[in-house]
């Protein structure tokens, strides 16, 4: 009997521990680059429980074939960045691209995310040109039903 009451104590901690979350951009702070991009984006707030990217980024030079994304959020960028490489296009090519209410979707994340504000910096760079970028973005993970 011990070892049911066990396995089902353990198998609610688990549901438990399992909650849908919500996010929203909270501050694209800085873009700074030495050649490579430059960056017109903003956090455009569209109402009370919703923030958005909107702007344009643009690839100043084309990227060899060593450059690789993680392909796994083209999906949810694609919308909203009608111009962004698709993952298997190589080289990817000197390009605007603009954010047209780029809004983050919870999807994209693990349930398990703590909630809280969180920072993203993304820094890029080529050793063999010297070429560099880096991006910071805020934003906040909420708990479901939060607003």
């Amino acid at each position: 009997m011990a070892v049911k009451t066990a396995t089902c104590f353990l198998l609610l901690a688990a549901v438990a521990s399992v909650e849908l979350i919500q996010v929203m951009f909270d501050q694209f702070k800085h873009c700074k680059s030495n050649g490579i991009l430059d960056c017109n984006v903003r956090v455009h707030k569209i109402n009370r429980t919703v923030a958005s990217l909107y702007g344009n980024v643009t690839l100043n030079i084309d990227f060899g074939d060593s450059f690789v994304y993680w392909e796994d959020y083209y999906p949810y960028i694609v919308g909203a960045v009608p111009s962004v490489p698709k993952p298997s296009e190589c080289p990817v090519s000197a390009r605007e691209l603009q954010f047209n209410e780029l809004i983050m979707d919870a999807r994209m994340f693990s349930p398990y995310m703590p909630t809280g504000l969180w920072k993203l910096v993304w820094r890029v760079s080529d050793t063999n040109t010297d070429k560099r970028f880096e991006v910071e973005l805020t934003f906040r993970v909420y708990p479901d039903g939060h607003f």
